[in-house]
């Protein structure tokens, strides 16, 4: 903080000093005044006095409310703030005081009669006549103008202070649950990140049909020779394809890149997906077969979500010879868009977000 602004703040709080000090003196020598008052009353005394004070009592109550109707502080709603203001009091001061204003105005001859009344209601305690009358309205008068001044003033001061307070404290709140909320779905991501990594790897390494990237050499031993040379064909077909289809989408890199259609050419793209034994995680088993259901022959690069840290983010799939078609199964936590691509250049997509029958909690 600047010299400038501690020198603001030091004469703040000097002159709020003085102004709570002045209230304080202002409402001894009120109580002093009814006790001098009330000396007059003769055998009186402890009923005039007592009465004096009730009196004082209210007055600063009704002048504190009115204070405080016309003190309270319009809401200023920033535009990044975590919390919705609730402005009714705001508004009920804001109608009131417009009531009151627009009432007094109009009932302003009535006012002094009005208070002459009650005045007279309290002339008895003071000994009665007219001087008792007067001394009613005087303490009716001093202590009301000073609860209006002396809340009014807290109001815009101490109140203002409060509420600003306990809204910085509430967003400090609600942004550390946040942060620890975040934190811990962090934590959740990444250690299914991890599980799915190392189980995918396994599955595919185990597989006699699927190789990433850096295994090619293991899958073209346990094909034939023209699948093997399919593989390679394939291999260099991904690679120039990748570098022309920039990604478009980061939190989802294959949406968009494969054509964004699951059926082409006369081949199709499915998935299945089931809940893991592994706490919200996922069974996806991906299946690229004829659409005419003769078998397929040729294999297909799928494409799938970076966080698998597989090389190039794909898989090579030979087609099963039993079941006549190319299927991987990898775990997954959450959907995503699969892409595959033929080593003749036919493209297919599926974007897993967009399927239905697949449990709730797969999708986002």
């Amino acid at each position: 903080m600047s010299n400038g602004a501690n020198k603001i703040k030091t004469e703040s709080e000097t002159i709020k000093n003085y102004l709570w000090g002045s209230v304080i003196i202002a409402i001894i020598l009120g109580v002093i005044m009814i006790g001098l008052i009330s000396s007059y009353a003769a055998n009186h005394y402890i009923s005039a006095f007592g009465c004096g004070i009730l009196i004082a009592g209210a007055s600063i109550s009704s002048g504190g409310v009115l204070g405080f109707i016309f003190g309270i502080p319009s809401v200023s709603q920033t535009p990044n703030a975590r919390l919705k203001y609730n402005d009714n009091l705001v508004q009920i001061s804001d109608w009131l005081t417009k009531i009151i204003v627009g009432v007094g105005l109009t009932q302003l001859y009535n006012i002094p009669r009005f208070v002459i009344k009650i005045g007279g209601q309290f002339q008895i305690n003071f000994g009665g006549g007219t001087w008792a009358v007067n001394v009613a309205i005087a303490i009716m008068s001093y202590f009301f103008v000073l609860g209006f001044l002396m809340i009014y003033f807290w109001t815009k001061t101490d109140y203002s202070t409060i509420m600003k307070n306990m809204d910085i404290d509430l967003n400090r709140q609600l942004e550390d649950e946040t942060k620890a909320k975040e934190h811990a779905q962090q934590e959740r991501k990444d250690m299914a990140t991890e599980i799915i990594q190392k189980e995918t790897k396994t599955r595919i390494s185990e597989s006699d049909i699927a190789s990433d990237k850096n295994t090619m050499a293991e899958l073209q031993q346990n094909v034939n020779d023209s699948l093997s040379g399919e593989l390679d064909k394939l291999k260099t077909i991904v690679s120039q394809k990748l570098s022309s289809k920039p990604v478009t989408i980061p939190d989802d890199l294959q949406k968009g890149r494969w054509g964004g259609k699951s059926e082409n050419n006369g081949k199709k793209i499915n998935a299945k997906v089931t809940k893991n034994s592994w706490q919200n995680l996922f069974d996806l088993v991906i299946t690229i077969y004829n659409i005419d259901n003769t078998p397929l022959i040729i294999p297909v690069a799928i494409f799938v979500h970076d966080s698998y840290n597989l090389p190039d983010n794909v898989v090579y799939v030979a087609p099963d010879k039993n079941k006549g078609v190319a299927e991987l199964s990898i775990l997954a936590y959450e959907a995503f868009t699969i892409g595959a691509l033929f080593a003749d250049g036919t493209e297919l997509e599926l974007d897993l977000n967009e399927q239905q029958g697949f449990p709730t909690d797969f999708y986002w």
